[in-house]
């Protein structure tokens, strides 16, 4: 295919998106202050390593998100000018409020790359205390510091200095193998950060189990700086419950926007008393189409396509014959392609019935279409 005709098949894509993708903006009344930073209604994106691109975070934003994170980076890769690090944190000015999130373990290392971030124009600088996985902790990073409050006091204290212009705020979970957030946000706090979020889960659970929002509310009644809650906001639901529950000042949205960034309308339609809108499984692929297309124009065609697998997998995830689907995308070469069967896909879901339920989707006889391979859907 000629560039031209890519061309106008990426933007039509964004346009179909656009027009799939459900827009309730945040509430105007209620305002929560990070340092000299207004954030306008309830609910943000969190930073998550792999998903929060720029094309997502302006979709997510688009879609009503309050702020939003970029992907976590390395103190140590900012520092030594890692171009990859770098590109993670560049953003457009329709995702303000934006925070860049870092990590490291190193006081001096966390105090140049904090200057380098505030120099790239971002409103907040995040500094992670929370992330589990071990390629993080064994670098004494992460949730690695909830073992070493001293250390994490330094490592922070070290941001704050470092922040001229911008509040410095930290994320942490509930404790290492035992619970001390309460501990851990006074320290933080302590330490001039300008709001905490809090993941109800210690770094040992992960991701498994149930968070417990018992401890963000007791880091609430603990610290007066803004708290943020994170952990099973997967529904607009749980938004409410959560600020209900626990007092919080901000719900943090993670897992539950991937490959759902329309999460964010429907949490402010909850929270405005309105009936969250529905999103049907045709206008999700559309919507998938636009993020590929908004990737497109980023990267280079081959890394674009690579990168949008993951985000393919969560948009479809549980919809008719989606496997089957996957397995088709995942075989053709070319952006120009995998659009064309996005489109082709769409156009057999809109012809599913939305009422029968996920767990239970079988062919009528008279369903046909490009991807009618079995008489059941994978869930």
């Amino acid at each position: 295919m000629n560039p031209g005709a890519l061309d106008y098949q990426l933007d039509s894509a964004i346009v179909t998106g656009l027009a799939a993708l459900p827009a309730v903006p945040p509430a105007a009344s209620r305002v929560v202050r990070i340092g000299s930073v207004p954030i306008y209604g309830h609910a943000v994106l969190a930073p998550m390593s792999g998903v929060c691109e720029q094309p997502f975070r302006w979709i997510c934003r688009r879609a009503g998100a309050s702020a939003v994170y970029t992907e976590f980076v390395s103190s140590d890769g900012l520092v030594r000018n890692n171009r990859h690090t770098e590109r993670m944190l560049a953003f457009s000015e329709d995702e303000r409020p934006v925070a860049a999130q870092l990590f490291g373990s190193d006081p001096s290392v966390v105090f140049d790359a904090v200057q380098k971030i505030e120099n790239m124009g971002v409103d907040i600088i995040d500094v992670n205390f929370g992330c589990p996985v071990r390629k993080v902790v064994k670098r004494d990073a992460g949730s690695a510091l909830l073992k070493n409050p001293e250390l994490l006091g330094r490592v922070l204290r070290a941001a704050v200095d470092a922040a001229r212009r911008v509040p410095v705020t930290a994320k942490i979970r509930s404790g290492w193998q035992s619970v001390n957030a309460r501990e851990i946000a006074t320290i933080v706090e302590a330490n001039g950060a300008a709001a905490v979020a809090v993941h109800g889960r210690t770094q040992a659970m992960g991701y498994s189990g149930k968070a417990d929002w018992g401890v963000i509310r007791a880091v609430k009644e603990t610290v007066t700086i803004p708290v943020i809650g994170n952990g099973d906001v997967f529904s607009s639901d749980a938004a409410v419950q959560m600020l209900n529950q626990t007092g919080c000042d901000l719900v943090m949205v993670a897992r539950g926007a991937q490959g759902a960034p329309w999460l964010f309308a429907q949490i402010n339609a909850a929270f405005a008393g309105e009936l969250p809108p529905n999103v049907e499984w045709a206008q999700r692929v559309e919507i998938a189409a636009m993020h590929l297309a908004l990737l497109l124009r980023q990267r280079t065609e081959l890394i674009a396509v690579r990168s949008f697998r993951k985000h393919l997998g969560f948009y479809t995830r549980g919809a008719p014959d989606s496997a089957t689907f996957r397995r088709e995308v995942f075989r053709c070469d070319s952006a120009s392609e995998v659009l064309t069967r996005m489109n082709e896909y769409s156009e057999f879901l809109a012809q599913v019935d939305e009422s029968v339920p996920k767990s239970r989707w079988s062919h009528t006889s008279d369903t046909q279409g490009p991807f009618t391979t079995s008489t059941e859907y994978d869930t």
